[in-house]
């Protein structure tokens, strides 16, 4: 490893994440947010922003939303707020591999490496997709990479280490949809409560009482209450709530969604490839993002999909799911930016300054469509 630790930033619509070369988890995650006081005199990063929106009742504004970013301003500040804040660092001693989401607008790219040139002063460049690096957390060069975000659901097929742009799929349905779910069954008993803290109890009832049945119609009978405490003490007993929300993913009307299901997805993305292409997809459909995370989705997953494929294909399907699937991106691109031979990637200040932001789109050529 060099002097400095090359940085890795993953930053999505829920949370922003950062991770160093060589680490096997996260330095930092905050909520991707910034919170501005009356007449914008002011503003609030990340957790700041949560903890004080609402003491200084603060404006929250979001600048990702569905891939793509909305507010590049507000795009900076997250990204001068973490090397002083998150890392205790300089950006100028540091190559920064950033992720950059499927099917990103190509501003995202030109302003993202921009602002890493020109206001951060950053050593080196290098993007790429979260699902992507998932693949390595694995060890993997090939397979299906279903990337699960707050507001978008990405597939990506990867075959030696390549992927073709048109059999990416993307669609706009995430844990937001059912953390909105979650809400409208408990809103009369968190109303009064901030936003803050709203949001809090939702999460908490996401990933502590809800999980994802193996037979939903069998099991929609037979489900175990679970007595989830608020703050002031009173307690909301769930029951068939606790599988009728991450339902979602396999029955999207239930999120009041266009037509989605995850397994559907998977059989019509691997179809497009040949036979013995399929089976190596098959073989390696790795879950990533916040929303992968509830229980029994890896092992529904893989029976869905194996009711739908041929039967030359069942033996082949294997659903994976790591624990720290929710950052494996960062995790990803710590393990990649690690290795001897990815020196040669890095897009460098120099090479910027001589070509500008055409230089990235040469050396990440996975951008050119």
């Amino acid at each position: 490893m060099e002097e400095y630790p090359h940085v890795i930033i993953d930053t999505g619509s829920y949370y922003t994440k950062t991770c160093l070369s060589q680490e096997e988890q996260p330095r930092s995650v905050f909520r991707s947010c910034i919170g501005y006081t009356e007449n914008n005199s002011n503003y609030f990063v990340g957790a700041d922003a949560e903890a004080f929106s609402h003491k200084y009742n603060l404006k929250m504004n979001y600048p990702i939303e569905n891939g793509a970013v909305n507010n590049w301003d507000d795009m900076e500040k997250i990204f001068r707020h973490i090397f002083p804040n998150e890392l205790c660092m300089e950006a100028k001693c540091h190559n920064v591999m950033l992720t950059i989401l499927p099917q990103s607008p190509k501003e995202n790219i030109e302003k993202s490496g921009e602002i890493m040139f020109e206001k951060l002063n950053v050593k080196g460049l290098y993007m790429e997709y979260p699902g992507f690096l998932s693949l390595y957390t694995q060890g993997k060069f090939a397979g299906l990479s279903i990337d699960l975000g707050h507001t978008v659901t990405y597939f990506i097929p990867i075959l030696d280490g390549k992927y073709i742009q048109n059999n990416i799929t993307s669609f706009n349905i995430g844990g937001k949809d059912i953390n909105e779910f979650i809400k409208n069954i408990i809103k009369e008993k968190i109303q009064k409560l901030s936003t803050n803290v709203q949001e809090q109890i939702i999460k908490d009832i996401k990933y502590k009482a809800c999980y994802t049945a193996n037979d939903y119609e069998k099991e929609i009978k037979s489900v175990e209450p679970y007595d989830y405490e608020m703050p002031d003490g009173e307690k909301i007993t769930l029951k068939q709530e606790r599988i009728i929300c991450p339902e979602g993913i396999f029955k999207s009307f239930m999120l009041e969604k266009k037509d989605f299901n995850i397994a559907q997805i998977c059989l019509d993305t691997i179809k497009k490839y040949d036979d013995k292409e399929q089976k190596e997809l098959y073989n390696n459909i790795i879950l990533s993002g916040g929303n992968s995370m509830f229980e029994g989705l890896q092992e529904r997953l893989e029976k869905e999909i194996k009711d739908l494929v041929p039967e030359s294909m069942k033996k082949e399907v294997r659903v994976i799911a790591s624990p720290k699937r929710n950052y494996s991106a960062v995790v990803g691109g710590s393990i990649l930016s690690s290795i001897s031979t990815f020196k040669d990637f890095w897009v460098t200040k120099a090479e910027y300054d001589e070509n500008g932001t055409d230089i990235i789109f040469k050396k990440c050529n996975k951008f050119l469509v």
